[in-house]
């Protein structure tokens, strides 16, 4: 690594002079510049400066850089200003899911595959740490954001989609933690050939799309709700309007193109420094119901939005889908009643909460790991014909590697049907072969 003092001057160059080039287009009534216009110019700006260094260095009888020292030092650089330093060698990694940093020298990154690992140090000390988180908002969300004593605690969508999160002053020491996105995977036939699931299964999603079913997924941290909600979503026909729902824009439905020209994405706001000015979750799925949506996508249901998420797949926009957190498909139910009775303005009775469970989901699906893997491991059908209590069917259920295979078979005629008119053979759910 290059010496600090070093590194920190030509990071301080080289962001005043792209400052500069963009107040300079800015005055001049210029093309502004974009991301990569400002990383070339940078990189060129880099370039000129060492190669000064180097006539300097060799006028003094020095030896000048290598051109592998240059390279390295240059890409060092443009990390520190364009990156996150040290740390972009694990937000380039498509292996990392998730990085943690509990003070500059206690850094972990977790793998796609379940497992974790301590990694080398990103900063030469906490001070610096904070410092370049503060920089890091400051530069790089789509709203400036200020971590300082006043504002302790951040939350940001970064550039590439990714969540970081970090605090200092009301932790021992200046934490953060980023969770990434895979957006590369992005259809049930890919998470088939990654083995989340069998065919019979895969089969069975895509009918339940394609009929206009309502789903929820379930599962916990981690075990890839988004990348599967991601994908039954990408089943959908180009012909429909989506209205998609979240807390942060993380299912990133609007990198597919013309997979979806009609869609509106809708997040939601916190308060400014006075108090004002927020948009919940639940206040946008009551606004997307006046969108003459087909489809209504709640990127995850924590409360509030729970009432108006049901309430919206049973008046009329099926085929709409949301995730939840729970540890099995069966306690899904639970969650939801609790988060109707509990969080919900004005809460409801858990007997009417269940009822309109039973009248807008069609399917959970449960995804979690199984041998260090993500996998699918139950799907559950709601019985829309029960009375007072609520009924469902655990249609697939773990197999011997923890993957779903097919149990009980359907029991809902309805679903049978509308599951056949996409050719899926209701047999194939209990375990025959038509």
């Amino acid at each position: 690594m290059s010496d600090a003092r070093t590194h920190y001057t030509l990071a301080d160059l080289v962001g005043d002079a792209v400052s500069a080039e963009i107040n300079r287009r800015e005055l001049s009534d210029l093309e502004p510049m974009q991301i990569d216009d400002e990383r070339r110019f940078a990189r060129s700006t880099l370039r000129k400066e060492l190669r000064r260094r180097n006539e300097a260095s060799l006028t003094a009888g020095r030896e000048p850089m290598t051109p592998e020292d240059e390279e390295a030092l240059i890409n060092e650089t443009l990390n520190a200003v364009f990156g996150f330093g040290e740390l972009e060698r694990w937000l380039q990694d498509p292996t990392v899911q998730d990085v943690h940093i509990n003070g500059f020298d206690r850094v972990f990154i977790k793998t796609r595959d379940g497992n974790r690992k301590q990694v080398s140090q990103v900063a030469a000390s906490d001070a610096e740490l904070r410092r370049l988180i503060a920089d890091f908002a400051r530069r790089m969300g789509r709203v400036e954001q200020r971590f300082d004593y006043a504002n302790p605690i951040i939350d940001m969508q970064l550039p590439n989609g990714d969540r970081l999160n970090a605090m200092f002053s009301v932790s021992s020491r200046p934490s953060m933690s980023i969770r990434r996105h895979n957006f590369a995977i992005s259809s049930l036939d890919e998470l088939l050939d990654l083995g989340v699931m069998d065919g019979v299964v895969a089969r069975f999603l895509k009918a339940c799309v394609q009929s206009r079913r309502n789903i929820v997924v379930s599962g916990g941290t981690g075990t890839g709700k988004t990348t599967l909600l991601r994908a039954l979503i990408n089943e959908i026909e180009p012909s429909e309007r989506i209205v998609t729902v979240e807390d942060n824009l993380e299912l990133g439905i609007s990198r597919f193109g013309e997979a979806h020209p009609n869609l509106v994405e809708c997040e939601a706001r916190g308060t400014n420094i006075e108090g004002l000015g927020g948009i919940s979750m639940a206040d946008l799925v009551v606004a997307s119901l006046r969108m003459d949506p087909d489809r209504i996508i709640v990127g995850e249901c924590r409360g509030a939005e729970t009432v108006p998420m049901l309430l919206a797949m049973s008046q009329g926009n099926e085929g709409s889908m949301t995730s939840i957190h729970a540890d099995s498909s069966k306690n899904v139910f639970n969650r939801i009643v609790t988060y109707a009775a509990t969080i919900a303005q004005p809460p409801i009775d858990p007997a009417h909460a269940t009822l309109l469970i039973r009248d807008a989901v069609h399917f959970v699906v449960h995804v979690g790991f199984s041998n260090s893997r993500r996998v699918i491991q139950s799907i559950r059908e709601v019985d829309p014909t029960s009375e007072e209590n609520m009924l469902s069917t655990e249609v697939f259920a773990p197999g011997s590697d923890g993957r779903a295979r097919p149990a009980y078979g359907l029991s809902s005629r309805a679903h049978i049907h509308a599951l056949a008119t996409q050719g899926f053979d209701a047999r194939w759910a209990a375990g025959e072969r038509a």
